[in-house]
C-alpha cells in the first residue's frame, strides 16, 4: 500500500508543478551560490524539503545542468557532503 501511495504522490507533484517550482528555485539557488552547496544547505536557503532538493538535483544531473564538485563536511555529523555547482554555459555539451 506505501508503494503505490508513494507512486501516486510522486505523480501529483509532477503534475501540480512543484516539481517546476522547486527545480527553479534549486537552480536559482546555486545560481546566487557559485562555489556550490551541499544538498542540506540548497533545504535550508530555500525551504524545500531535503528529498525533494535531493530530486531536484538529480533531476538538474541528468539535465546535464549540475554536478556535484569537492567535498565540504557536514556541520552535523561530519561525514563528507558533496559540494552541487551549476555548470557553466561551455561545460554543459562536456
Amino acid at each position: 500500500m506505501v508503494h503505490i501511495n508513494s507512486k501516486y504522490a510522486y505523480g501529483q507533484i509532477g503534475d501540480d508543478g512543484r516539481k517546476v517550482t522547486q527545480a527553479m528555485a534549486v537552480k536559482r539557488c546555486l545560481e546566487d551560490h557559485p562555489p556550490g552547496l551541499t544538498r542540506a544547505q540548497i533545504s535550508e536557503i530555500t525551504g524545500i524539503p531535503i528529498n525533494s532538493v535531493c530530486g531536484r538535483v538529480n533531476d538538474l544531473m541528468k539535465a546535464g545542468d549540475a554536478h556535484v564538485t569537492k567535498n565540504a563536511k557536514n556541520y552535523n555529523s561530519g561525514l563528507p557532503n558533496g559540494l552541487v555547482t551549476i555548470k557553466k554555459q561551455d561545460q554543459r555539451a562536456a
